[in-house]
């Protein structure tokens, strides 16, 4: 799924998660989420929740690459 920045506080809370104080999504139990390389993500830089799970993706380029090996696989 992939959204307007306006739309991440709404499209966040359909996944259970939220932006804490300093900006960053956590989860329903309050722990940060991280990308799948185990970086923390700033709201501001959510680009891609993927389909089926809860597997939060960055803007950093590495991250959409890493996204789109996975969905070829």
């Amino acid at each position: 799924m992939t959204f307007e920045p306006d739309a991440t506080e709404h499209i966040l809370a359909s996944f259970g998660a939220s932006i804490d104080n300093e900006g960053y999504v956590v989860d329903d139990s309050g722990e940060r989420v991280t990308n799948p390389d185990g970086e923390e993500i700033k709201a501001e830089n959510v680009a891609i929740i993927e389909e089926g799970s809860t597997i939060f993706v960055d803007d950093n380029f590495d991250s959409l690459v890493k996204h789109v090996e996975r969905q070829r696989s």
